[in-house]
C-alpha cells in the first residue's frame, strides 16, 4: 500500500474519532448518562484490543505464561493503574453534547498540546537543549492555549448565557481541557492517564497487550463509576434497543476498532510525528465539519474565529513533532526512521520468542 493512503487511514482516524464522540453523545439521552456511554464504549475497545494483542502474542509465538513472567518484570507497579486515565473520556462526551464537536476538540487537543512539556519532561527527565530554550520549547502549549481562547471566544460571542448556564459552560469546557490534560497519543497506545505508565508496559509486555490492559483498567473504572452514580441515584441507566441506537453503537465500534488499526499499522509506515499531525487534523476539520452541518444541536456554522482556533491547535501539534524531533535527536529521513522502527518491532517479536 502506497505511504499516501497510509497517510489518508491517518487522517481518516481524526475523522472518525469525531464520529465516536458524535455517536457518544447521540447515546446520552437515549441511555441516561455519558457514564453508561463511555463504559460501554471502553468495554467495546478493551474486547477489540485484547482480540487484536491475542492474534499478535499468537504470531510471535508469545504463550500466556512466557507474557505473565514478562508482566512480572515490570519495575513500576504504578504502571498497571494507568489505563484508569481513560474515565476523562465522559467528559469529552459531555462536552461535545453541550460545547459543539469542534470546541470540544480543541479543547481536549489543547489541554494535552499543553501538558506534554510536563510529561515528557517527567518521563525523558533531559534537561531543555541550549541552543533551543524554552520560548521553543514552550511555543507549542502557548499557540494550544491561544487556540482554545479563541476558540471559547467565538462561542461567548455567539451565545448569550445566563449566570447559571455560563457557569455549566465553563465547568463543561474544564471537564474537557481536563480529559486532554489526562490523556496523552503516543506512538502505538490508546488514551492513558500518564504516558510514562504505558511507555514502562510497552517496553516489558509490548504495544497492543499494554493497550489492552489499559482498556481493561479502564472499563473497569467506568463500571465503578456506572455502579455508584445508579446506586445514589444520580442517573437512571435506560435499555435502548432501537435499530437507529443499534447504528450508533455500531459507529461507536467500528470508531474504536480503527483507531486500534491506524495507531498500530500506521506510524511504523510513515512514522509517528505524520501520524499525529495527521490525526490532530482530521479532528479539528471533523469537529468543524459536524458543526456546519448540524450533526450537534443546535448547529455551529464555521467563522473565522472558529477556524482559526483550530489552525493555531493544529500549528502547536506541528511545532511540537518538529520541536521533539530536534530536541531528541530523532533521524530526519523518513526512510531512516521507518526502518528503525521496523527493526525495533522485530527486535521485540525476536526477544518474545527467545523467552519463550
Amino acid at each position: 500500500m502506497p505511504d499516501v493512503l497510509f497517510a489518508a487511514c491517518a487522517f481518516l482516524q481524526g475523522w472518525t474519532s469525531t464520529a465516536w464522540v458524535v455517536a457518544n453523545a447521540k447515546l446520552v439521552p437515549r441511555h441516561g448518562g455519558a457514564v453508561f456511554t463511555t463504559a460501554i464504549s471502553h468495554i467495546f475497545a478493551w474486547l477489540i484490543l485484547m482480540f487484536a494483542a491475542s492474534i499478535d502474542n499468537w504470531r510471535i509465538g508469545l504463550r500466556p505464561s512466557a507474557l505473565l513472567q514478562k508482566a512480572r518484570g515490570v519495575p513500576w507497579k504504578l504502571a498497571w493503574i494507568m489505563g484508569l486515565g481513560w474515565t476523562s473520556t465522559l467528559f469529552l462526551v459531555s462536552a461535545a453534547h453541550s460545547l459543539g464537536a469542534a470546541l470540544a476538540q480543541v479543547l481536549v487537543l489543547g489541554g494535552e498540546l499543553s501538558t506534554a512539556v510536563l510529561a515528557d519532561a517527567h518521563q525523558d527527565k533531559s534537561p531543555v537543549p541550549k541552543e533551543h530554550g524554552w520560548l521553543q520549547v514552550l511555543l507549542s502549549p502557548a499557540l494550544a492555549l491561544l487556540g482554545v481562547t479563541v476558540s471559547l471566544a467565538q462561542e461567548l460571542i455567539s451565545v448569550q448565557f445566563t449566570q447559571a448556564a455560563g457557569f455549566h459552560f465553563f465547568l463543561v469546557a474544564l471537564g474537557a481541557f481536563f480529559c486532554g490534560a489526562c490523556s496523552r497519543f503516543r506512538q502505538q497506545s490508546c488514551l492513558v492517564l500518564n504516558s510514562v505508565g504505558n511507555t514502562h508496559l510497552r517496553e516489558h509486555i509490548g504495544p497492543l497487550n499494554a493497550s489492552a490492559w489499559s482498556a481493561f483498567m479502564a472499563s473497569l473504572g467506568n463500571v465503578v463509576i456506572c455502579v455508584t452514580v445508579e446506586v445514589f441515584g444520580f442517573f437512571h441507566f435506560q435499555e435502548d434497543t432501537r435499530p437507529t441506537t443499534l447504528m450508533l453503537w455500531a459507529v461507536v465500534g467500528f470508531a474504536g476498532m480503527w483507531v486500534t488499526l491506524v495507531v498500530t499499522f500506521v506510524p511504523p509506515r510513515i512514522g509517528f510525528a505524520r501520524t499525529f499531525c495527521l490525526i490532530v487534523a482530521g479532528k479539528v476539520t471533523g469537529g468543524l465539519f459536524v458543526d456546519a452541518l448540524g450533526l450537534m444541536s443546535p448547529g455551529r456554522p464555521v467563522t473565522l474565529l472558529r477556524a482559526l482556533g483550530a489552525l493555531l491547535v493544529l500549528l502547536a501539534a506541528l511545532q511540537r513533532i518538529g520541536s521533539q524531533k530536534q530536541q531528541h535527536g530523532h533521524v530526519k529521513s523518513e526512510n531512516v526512521e521507518v526502518e528503525v522502527e521496523v527493526a525495533e518491532a522485530t527486535a521485540f517479536g525476536r526477544r518474545s520468542s527467545d523467552t519463550d
